[in-house]
């Protein structure tokens, strides 16, 4: 038998389910969007998943929104809330 204990970098949990996806920031602006909160995070899980092209350029509209309107929950935002693959530019 197998033990999960003895590969720690392994991508599953130690019961054997999957590892649920944990994005990393690559530099300020990703920072900045994933500080908006849960929903961001979420899009940008699926975005990635999906190959999403023009990613930089919505999360920068969506960190530029936020500062305008007040750092409200992504979820309310209809146009964030496309799939990720939605071929329609923002």
């Amino acid at each position: 038998m197998i033990d999960p204990a003895h590969y720690p970098g392994h991508p599953q949990e130690m019961d054997g389910s999957p590892r649920p996806p944990r994005p990393k920031p690559a530099d300020e602006a990703e920072s900045a969007f994933l500080a908006l909160g849960p929903g961001a995070k979420s899009w940008l899980i699926e975005a990635a998943a999906a190959g999403t092209t023009l990613m930089r350029m919505k999360m920068a509209a969506a960190v530029e929104l936020a500062a305008l309107v007040g750092p409200r929950s992504t979820s309310r935002w209809d146009w964030l809330r496309r799939p990720a693959a939605s071929p329609t530019r923002t």
